[in-house]
Formats: structure tokens, sequence, C-alpha cells
């Protein structure tokens, strides 16, 4: 019943223009948005097949909502992170930097290591700027080290 809700309002939804500061155009068969900005550029924003988000809504359901305390970094279980969700991939990321930035330096470096060994089998083209993040707090870490030592 949802789905065929859902799909009747992509339905009267599709090829629908708005002219107010930027311009929307639906493409119903892929769930991509095309949006025209203010400079007159164009950008496609992707969509979300019903797949996609059945399975985030029954995740949801399952897990709730996420709740975060000012620890929750830290106390992050790393054994858990799927390297192909996106999501999973900044938690990590973000934790490095924390490390850093309180002068964890030697966890800091475990940690990185490990990302960059989970991430290794990904698509690099795709994560590009988050394995150079990573390299770059890496060597800032060892040389951090070196000289504390």
């Amino acid at each position: 019943m949802m789905e065929t809700v859902h799909q009747s309002l992509v339905n009267q939804l599709s090829e629908i223009t708005i002219n107010k500061p930027t311009d929307i155009k639906l493409q119903p068969q892929n769930g991509e948005i095309m949006v025209k900005k203010g400079s007159g550029r164009t950008k496609i924003r992707k969509g979300q097949t019903d797949a996609e988000y059945g399975s985030q809504k029954q995740q949801f359901h399952m897990e709730g909502p996420m709740l975060n305390t000012k620890t929750w970094l830290e106390e992050l279980d790393v054994s858990k992170i799927d390297p192909n969700i996106k999501s999973d991939r900044a938690k990590l990321e973000s934790l490095t930097e924390r490390l850093y930035f309180k002068r964890d330096y030697v966890k800091c470096l475990e940690t990185t290591k490990f990302a960059l060994e989970l991430f290794k089998d990904l698509n690099h083209k795709k994560i590009k700027n988050e394995i150079d993040e990573l390299e770059y707090l890496k060597s800032s870490c060892s040389k951090k080290i070196e000289t504390v030592q």
C-alpha cells in the first residue's frame, strides 16, 4: 500500500518545474533530481530506490534513532564498521581526527592505519578525499610521535 502511494506521488511529481531560486525536475524512472542553481549550473542529485528506502526504514525501526553522547566516537566499536557505507567511513575518519586533536597520536596512528587497511579494497576514485585525509593524518601522527620521542 505504502509503495503504491509513494509511486503515485512520484508519478504526480514527474517533470514538475519550480520557477523559484532553483529549477527542479524529477526523473521518476531512476529517482534522480536535476537541480538548476541560480548560477545557471545544473546539478544531478542521486535518487533513492524503494529497496534502499525500505532497508533504511527497517534499520531505523530495528535500531531506533542514534543518540550520541560527548564520548560516542571514542566508544565506537571499529570492528563493526562497514567500509561500503559512507556514514561508517565518516565516523571512522571523524574518530581519527578527534584523536589527533586530543593529541592521542599513538591511538590516532593505529586507527588511521586500520582505516587505510579497511579502505584499500574500495574504489579509490570514489573515496580519494577520504584516503588523502587519512594519509595526511598518518604522516602527521608519525611526525608528532617522532618529535616527542
